[in-house]
């Protein structure tokens, strides 16, 4: 069994820009690589070559009370042999992301992936 990580950050509702992360995001990926997976604007698969990570990113455009436009981005960090021993990677994946974004969690967990 293999691990995978996860981190939520956007824009909610009476917290402004908050991001909540599993436990080990910074043992797979550099700060740096995670202020760019922070910014992404619209969903997206990345190959992190640098950190050997496939990136898997939901992401959605939302407004906060105030009328302003922001992004709520859901990322799933899984080190690229992991992936690739997934037969179904896309729906592994997407059975993790969360449907309810209102509030931001107050923890993630660290995911684990089956390999068939």
């Amino acid at each position: 069994m293999v691990k995978a990580e996860q981190f939520i950050h956007g824009l909610f509702n009476g917290v402004g820009i908050h991001t909540v992360h599993s436990p080990h995001v910074t043992d797979l990926v550099s700060t740096r690589t995670l202020q760019y997976l922070y910014d992404l604007t619209q969903s997206q698969q990345l190959l992190l070559p640098h950190d050997q990570v496939i990136a898997i990113s939901q992401v959605h455009e939302v407004k906060d009370e105030f009328g302003r436009t922001g992004y709520r981005n859901h990322t799933i960090l899984i080190p690229f042999d992991d992936y690739c021993a997934l037969t179904q990677p896309k729906r592994y994946v997407e059975q993790h992301f969360l449907q309810d974004l209102t509030q931001p969690p107050s923890t993630l967990k660290t995911l684990d992936v089956n390999h068939p």
